[in-house]
């Protein structure tokens, strides 16, 4: 039986893999196959509500002009990720409290 995290790990590399399939598709559909579009996707996945409507919330979309600020800005989202997605080292507060707490320090 493979672990929570992994599940998590393998969810999220099918959702991207999907995601970027279907940016494509809409991209080849307006003629925009070579243009820069940045959309950075966040939500909540779980049972769909009584009207269906899915809990993704696309938190910022954009256009850019160039590879340079393309990159900029999957450089700096990378950053962020990297900075975020880190475990806390064991036996430290912040591992107690993702482990064993309630979100709270106290």
């Amino acid at each position: 039986m493979r672990s929570k995290e992994e599940a998590i790990k393998e969810f999220l590399l099918e959702v991207t893999e999907n995601f970027y399939e279907s940016i494509h598709t809409v991209a080849r559909k307006y003629g925009l196959e070579t243009d820069y579009a940045f959309i950075l996707a966040i939500g909540a996945y779980g049972e769909p509500t009584e009207e269906g409507i899915n809990k993704l919330i696309v938190s910022m979309g954009c256009d850019v002009d160039s590879d340079e600020e393309f990159n900029t800005l999957i450089d700096a989202s990378e950053n962020i990720y990297d900075n975020n997605s880190e475990s806390p080292n064991e036996g430290t507060i912040e591992w107690w409290i993702n482990n064993y707490g309630n979100g709270s320090v106290n």
